[in-house]
């Protein structure tokens, strides 16, 4: 696996080296995704390659020839989630691995689901509370995801919903079923 992780910091080094704020970004999210791994005694290496790969295809131009016909009906509505199935794809091809572990992570972590998979749930808060964020108060989020990781998506949510009503943007109905849920399963209330 070592190997593995190696060969996909290259790629991602090479790949986001004229975007050294997005590096650093990448980087951070897959070590809180480690921290976040660790702390639920889940496979590392696997939120590890995840968290390197979540936004490999974030300055790709749009082209949908790789995604299903349903990731292509989304993309089409809603742009910002090109990435996410890009790079679930790429990292199938680049890197040969078919764990949805890695995979599904990766395509939900713009926006969520309902009723994630733990690995899921790391990936998508470790994209809020990674160390180079400034906007958020990470410590905050990290320490709500090791007590309760359900409530810390729901903050997440909340926040990225939030944001987006600010600038007079529309959340996803996707978005919002996926927040609906984790208001159902969380302890955590929105202020």
């Amino acid at each position: 696996m070592e190997a593995l992780i190696q060969k996909a910091m290259k790629q991602v080094n090479q790949k986001l080296s004229q975007h050294e704020k997005r590096l650093k970004h990448v980087y951070g999210v897959a070590q809180t995704a480690v921290s976040l791994a660790n702390f639920y005694d889940v496979d590392s290496n696997k939120m590890m390659l995840a968290g390197l790969y979540h936004d490999f295809s974030k300055y790709d131009d749009i082209n949908v020839e790789l995604l299903s016909d349903n990731e292509k009906e989304i993309v089409k509505d809603y742009p910002v989630m090109f990435h996410a199935y890009q790079a679930a794809y790429l990292i199938t091809r680049n890197l040969d691995i078919s764990d949805l572990d890695i995979i599904n992570p990766i395509k939900c972590h713009v926006w969520g689901k309902p009723n994630m998979s733990i690995y899921e749930k790391i990936l998508f808060v470790s994209d809020y509370c990674e160390p180079n964020r400034s906007f958020l108060d990470i410590k905050e989020i990290f320490e709500l995801a090791k007590n309760d990781l359900n409530a810390a998506v729901l903050k997440c949510m909340t926040i990225s919903i939030k944001d987006l009503e600010t600038r007079g943007i529309l959340p996803s109905k996707y978005q919002l079923e996926a927040y609906d849920y984790y208001k159902e399963v969380s302890l955590w209330k929105k202020n």
